[in-house]
């Protein structure tokens, strides 16, 4: 860059004095006053040249630095056009998540059917910020989302950002990556909510104005699972925390309208809309199936069938074992994609008994491949999703299904044998989730001890796990043992460790250093803690400064503190007052 720089400023010199010297020879060289023009002339023309050159050369060269000093985001994002990130129209539908469509070989993706929710989609995508779309397997989440990035792309000129993976976002932010102008895609949201995922300050940072959006999609079943903890689930002290971030965040989401439900079916005005779309046969049959319309084009009943129908090929019984050993391993809080071995190794628990010790029976490998399979006329959808790097995962369509009628998985628990294989051959943030999903959906608390006491004894365990490997150990009475791993998430930072172990202190007669570190965790805003030092400190006698801890804690709306206020003004004879906080109480509780 630099010598054609430099040769751009000797062509520019070379040409202002050959068109100096033209001059010269058409004037009279008597003239002394033309010949001083001319040159004057020719010196500043060569002056400017240089300059400018000399400016471009610079422009270039900072151009250079400014780039070299960009983050890389290499092995963060999943779309880069020419080692950049791309503008938003760049990528299609799919590449943003939407499913391939029957027929999608020979007539690509279906046309949109414009959905009733689009304009209020468009309206908070142009406000920027988050907005989550939810709603069940082949809803049509994905591709509305989808649509609205590609209607934001024509109004607006936006890079678009789509991250591999929960720490992906995070790790760009503390890189100084710069948000602005830029559409963040999340297909599958709680993907990206674990160990070190996206919270409410990480959003805030990378939201920090209105040009950049995140467009989230989230099952309605996992969404309910999160949203336990709105209800004192997840969020409740005795609960795991692997999530209570996203639990957060999907709280504040939610007071701002900023969830949206997408319907399984069409609306009337949706299904007139699709009836007066021409061209494409398969949005009519859609439209006119008795299995739902996103069904129908993603060939769910297809997909069932393969997965549950008996033939009695040997073949397909391996490749339908296979199937249920991916579709367990995500019920089993293992939601990253599984590497080929680890699925062989989980396939035969699901194998008829008849069939796992018969020497001609064919491989695992064998079963995936025939899993992979796209279902029989449909050119769009298979059991079993082949993904980078020899890795696979079960459809979401046929996860969603795991526990109903029809399922080859309805009424059976996840085998022991498959949460100690995932267990064996889980990162420490896989083995956080494993636990997560133990003791939230399966009722497994010594899955959940095993799974979280690896995640928390590896060296770069996230603080999470420490904490919730003192929780388990509080419920088992081992109090030495918790104290001892609150006190290490403590050290970390991480609330409610801070807050347990005040709680712990407290019950154990420690009450000065219970009271340490429930002001400690009052310094980060635990409205928890809040109340419990005024607790502590109203049984000191200290009541005054008990009231003021009350009255912080109730400021965002913590019903023991407005209980425990009107307690302490009834006792302080402010009847008046204490019946107000008593009814706010009241109305929290039954909000």
């Amino acid at each position: 860059m630099r010598w054609l720089g430099r040769v751009g400023v000797v062509a520019v010199v070379a040409a202002v004095v050959a068109g100096g010297v033209w001059l010269w020879g058409r004037l009279d060289p008597q003239s002394v006053a033309a010949w001083t023009t001319v040159w004057a002339g020719v010196v500043g023309l060569v002056g400017l040249a240089v300059s400018g050159a000399t400016s471009g050369v610079q422009a270039v060269a900072g151009y250079r630095r400014r780039l070299a000093a960009r983050p890389d985001v290499a092995g963060q994002v999943r779309h880069l056009v020419r080692g950049r990130v791309p503008w938003a129209g760049e990528v299609d539908v799919t590449g943003l998540g939407a499913k391939p469509p029957i027929g999608s070989a020979e007539a690509g993706q279906t046309p949109y059917v414009a959905r009733d929710v689009d304009e209020r989609v468009d309206g908070l995508v142009a406000a920027g910020g988050m907005l989550v779309l939810a709603g069940p397997a082949a809803a049509g989440k994905s591709r509305l989302a989808a649509e609205a990035v590609h209607r934001l792309a024509s109004r607006s000129r936006r890079r678009l950002l789509v991250p591999v993976g929960a720490g992906s976002l995070r790790a760009l932010h503390s890189a100084g990556y710069r948000f602005a102008d830029t559409v963040v895609v999340l297909d599958d949201l709680e993907h990206f909510l674990s160990d070190g995922g996206l919270d409410a300050a990480l959003l805030a940072g990378i939201c920090a104005g209105p040009s950049t959006v995140v467009v989230a999609t989230i099952r309605a079943n996992v969404l309910a699972r999160l949203e336990e903890g709105l209800d004192g689930g997840l969020e409740s002290r005795t609960g795991l925390a692997l999530y209570r971030p996203g639990v957060e965040l999907l709280k504040g989401l939610r007071r701002q309208d900023r969830i949206i439900e997408v319907a399984s079916g069409l609306s009337p005005g949706e299904t007139k809309r699709a009836r007066a779309l021409d061209g494409d046969g398969r949005i009519w049959r859609a439209v006119d199936s008795d299995v739902g319309f996103g069904e129908y084009l993603i060939a769910g009943p297809a997909q069932m069938a393969r997965w549950s129908r008996d033939t009695g090929e040997v073949l397909e019984a391996v490749g339908r074992a296979v199937i249920s050993a991916a579709v367990d391993a995500r019920r089993a809080g293992f939601d990253d994609p599984l590497p080929g071995h680890v699925l062989d190794l989980l396939t035969p628990a699901y194998l008829p008994p008849k069939y796992r010790q018969r020497a001609t029976t064919p491989s695992a490998a064998a079963g995936r491949d025939w899993a992979a399979e796209i279902v029989t006329g449909t050119t769009a959808s298979s059991c079993l999703i082949p993904l980078p790097g020899g890795t696979y995962t079960a459809a979401d369509y046929l996860t969603d299904r795991a526990d109903q009628p029809g399922s080859p998985l309805h009424g059976q628990s996840v085998p022991d044998a498959t949460w100690t294989i995932l267990q064996t051959h889980a990162t420490p943030m896989q083995a956080s989730a494993i636990a997560t999903a133990a003791y939230l959906r399966h009722d497994r608390p010594d899955i959940a001890f095993s799974a979280i006491t690896r995640a928390a004894q590896t060296p770069d365990a996230h603080p999470a796990a420490m904490y919730n490997l003192g929780i388990l150990l509080q419920q088992r009475g081992d109090l030495d043992g918790a104290e001892k791993w609150y006190r290490r998430a403590t050290e970390t930072g991480h609330t409610d460790a801070t807050f347990n172990l005040g709680i712990l202190l407290e019950q154990r007669g420690d009450l000065d250093e219970a009271e340490k570190w429930y002001r400690r965790a009052t310094d980060t805003g635990d409205t928890g803690a809040m109340n419990n030092l005024g607790v502590l400190l109203e049984q000191r006698g200290d009541l005054d400064e008990a009231e003021k801890w009350y009255r912080r804690a109730t400021d965002t709306g913590h019903t023991n503190a407005m209980n425990n206020l009107g307690i302490l003004l009834k006792q302080r004879g402010d009847l008046d007052e204490a019946r107000v906080w008593f009814q706010k109480a009241d109305e929290a509780d039954d909000s």
